[in-house]
């Protein structure tokens, strides 16, 4: 067996890290996407990263339910909040 390397613990898309933090405060698609407004196909899509133009104010809020800030959702940058880790696919 080898190793988990850093690269596995890499959250690369916006998909990936909306549904780590999704899963790290406990909450279903569902109720996630009743949250910021968004139907549970469009927050799936999120996820999936098929979503072709995420509106942002769905976005922020989403960042705000979760903690975490918009810049680091969206963009990968800044600090990484703690307690996440790389979803299953």
């Amino acid at each position: 067996m080898q190793p988990q390397s850093d690269d596995n613990n890499k959250l690369e898309t916006m998909g990936d890290r909306i549904r780590a933090t999704r899963l790290a405060r406990g909450l279903t698609v569902t109720d996630a996407a009743r949250s910021v407004d968004v139907s549970r196909t469009q927050f799936h899509q999120w996820e999936n990263g098929t979503a072709e133009h995420p509106r942002l104010r769905p976005l922020i809020a989403y960042a705000k339910l979760v903690d975490v800030s918009l810049d680091w959702l969206v963009n990968h940058q800044g600090p990484k909040p703690k307690g996440l880790r790389r979803p299953n696919p």
